[in-house]
């Protein structure tokens, strides 16, 4: 008995309990309401079995203090079919042995006329008979209208039953043209269902496609692939879950803009509640982007490869070498650190998430000043462009990086500054009136070949440029070397003299 009266009192506190699971789906609201009619139905049968009343009146007999709860629940339940026998012969549709002279209908009828004698009808009950009946009929009535809201509420989210199945056969590139469809199921129910039209419970749907399209898109991330090192799929699909949420948000403030442009029933809903945590799983996909970008950076992974490790040159290379690997070697261990967090990393509402990747980003911010010194000392040892430009290719793919940024472009000046200095010792050289000549060369044939040199010697850092990855080094030295700057020392002078001219005319090699 006390089983039974646990079970019974779930029952009906089965709303308060699904209204509480913020991560359930539109689905499962819609198989809420399905199951709560039919548990209704399956106890109201139970409670009239002939086992369940023979334990009830054991219970009665021996005086236990546990059947009086039971009872209440099983009236709770049972009265309100009761009820709607009252209601069927108040108005004379009751069933079929309603019109008979027997049982509770002749009860209630009292006299038929005055020819009936006695036995012939019962007269009607004292008005003491009829309050508790009243308040039994009033709390029936409810119950009734709990079970025929539970049937309505179900008939109107039914709409949203094949919709939301076959959302869930999408990817997050796939969702955002199925929104407004789905946006307009949900306002049809909000206009016309007589229960399911309050502003709780249409909030509380939206919330639940937020929670359906956030379920989706958790379901197409891979976490092992992007710790292993997936880097480009991973952000393809992070770009993706962020552009689908950013969609939903734009269908549900345009459909309530045309809501309360062309209807007058007022867009009253708790815009703040449906999306919180759509903007906190925004937060976190970005929060993951910048996992990504740390394993491109500091481990030199693409997309499930590492890149092959740089070679430093002079007598330094190894120990920059080492350095690297280090730098490496601790990104790995905050990595990993990451990778264990408790409770699940795509859970919004996972707390342990934010302390762990907080020491994470602690982490980066180290690993950028170890990178900031290993660039610097690297750069100690460029004599010429060439050994510059090289350095700089180790560490271009770190330049996007904000911090690193600064002393990627201060080296990047200190290169132009070299290339600069080369330029204004090949102008010295053009301005002697009398260059150098080898003896065994005649004057214009050796004064031919003096100048080709100097061209070369110009060419070589060019060409060192031109082939470089595509960055700032690269345009900025270009831009200077084509049109150049206010501040550049001309290659020729103010004025070019003839073997200036000469010099432009010689094809380079």
């Amino acid at each position: 008995m006390i089983h039974w009266t646990r079970q019974i009192k779930e029952v009906l506190r089965a709303q308060e309990a699904v209204e509480s699971r913020e991560s359930a789906g539109p689905l499962e609201e819609i198989e809420f309401w399905r199951n709560r009619c039919t548990d209704l139905s399956e106890i109201s049968k139970q409670l009239c079995k002939q086992g369940v009343r023979h334990i009830e009146s054991i219970l009665v007999l021996s005086k236990s203090s546990y059947v009086s709860p039971f009872q209440r629940l099983s009236k709770q339940i049972q009265v309100g079919v009761f009820c709607r026998h009252l209601d069927g012969i108040a108005t004379g549709k009751g069933p079929p042995w309603a019109s008979q002279r027997s049982g509770v209908a002749s009860f209630f009828e009292g006299p038929r006329s005055a020819q009936d004698g006695p036995g012939g009808g019962l007269s009607a009950p004292p008005l003491l008979f009829w309050a508790p009946v009243a308040r039994l009929m009033g709390l029936g009535r409810r119950l009734q209208d709990g079970s025929e809201q539970a049937q309505s509420n179900l008939r109107f989210l039914s709409i949203l039953k094949e919709p939301f199945r076959e959302l869930s056969t999408f990817r997050p590139k796939d969702i955002p043209e199925k929104l407004p469809y789905l946006i307009s199921l949900v306002r049809i129910v909000w206009v016309n269902s007589p229960y399911y039209n309050s502003r709780e419970r249409i909030t509380a749907l939206f919330r639940k496609m937020s929670n359906k399209i956030i379920q989706m898109c958790c379901k197409d991330i891979s976490l092992d692939r992007l710790f292993e090192g997936y880097i480009v799929s991973s952000r393809q699909t992070l770009h993706s879950c962020i552009a689908c949420m950013s969609s939903w948000k734009e269908c549900y403030l345009y459909a309530a803009h045309m809501h309360n442009k062309h209807s007058g029933k007022g867009w009253v809903l708790d815009q703040t509640s449906i999306f919180a945590q759509v903007d906190a799983f925004v937060q976190r996909c970005k929060d993951l982007l910048e996992v990504c970008d740390g394993q491109q950076h500091f481990a030199r992974w693409e997309d499930g490869k590492q890149t092959p490790p740089p070679s430093f040159f002079g007598q330094r290379g190894p120990q920059m070498a080492r350095s690297l690997l280090e730098i490496e070697e601790t990104f790995q261990k905050n990595l990993n650190g990451l990778r264990n967090v408790k409770g699940g990393i795509l859970d919004v509402k996972n707390t342990c998430w934010h302390e762990d990747f907080n020491h994470f980003r602690a982490g980066i911010k180290d690993l950028e000043v170890m990178t900031q010194n290993l660039i610097s000392s690297a750069f100690e040892t460029v004599k010429d462009v060439e050994r510059g430009v090289e350095i700089q290719d180790i560490f271009h793919h770190l330049s996007t990086r904000e911090a690193i940024k600064r002393t990627f472009d201060k080296k990047t000046v200190d290169i132009y500054m070299l290339f600069n200095r080369e330029l204004s010792l090949v102008n010295k050289e053009l301005s002697k009136k009398h260059p150098f000549l080898p003896p065994h060369m005649c004057h214009y044939s050796g004064l031919a070949h003096w100048m080709r040199g100097l061209r070369r010697r110009i060419d070589k850092p060019l060409k060192r440029q031109v082939s470089s990855p595509p960055g700032y080094s690269r345009g900025c030295l270009l831009h200077n070397w084509n049109s150049g700057p206010p501040e550049k020392p001309s290659t020729c002078g103010a004025s070019p003299s003839p073997l200036c001219r000469a010099l432009q005319r010689i094809p380079r090699p």
